[in-house]
């Protein structure tokens, strides 16, 4: 099915529409009820994919990271406070680990 949606956005709306397309991914939400989530769009400058972290709390939605790289496997600390994440970056191929304090 997904290569038949792909064909199908391709014959309405051309290749450019491509470029525009994100995916939403590896949501998780933390003991204080904070959702977070992986964003990962095209980057047409470096023709590759670029990963952000995301959180939304109380309708308000926040940018972890800038978009650069992949991004995955977001786990919140116990108590909500911190979170953690594998950052990827494509140009040396390295995967670090990285965790972020959170002021929700």
């Amino acid at each position: 099915m997904g290569l038949s949606v792909l064909l199908l956005v391709l014959d309405m709306f051309g290749a450019e529409a491509l470029t525009r397309l994100v995916s939403v991914s590896d949501p998780r939400v933390s003991g204080k009820g904070v959702v977070s989530f992986s964003v990962t769009r095209i980057d047409r400058a470096k023709d590759t994919y670029a990963s952000a972290l995301f959180w939304i709390n109380s309708g308000r939605r926040v940018r972890l990271t800038e978009f650069y790289g992949s991004i995955a496997s977001p786990v919140w600390s116990p108590k909500g406070e911190m979170l953690a994440y594998v950052h990827t970056v494509r140009s040396n191929g390295k995967s670090q680990a990285s965790v972020r304090t959170v002021s929700v």
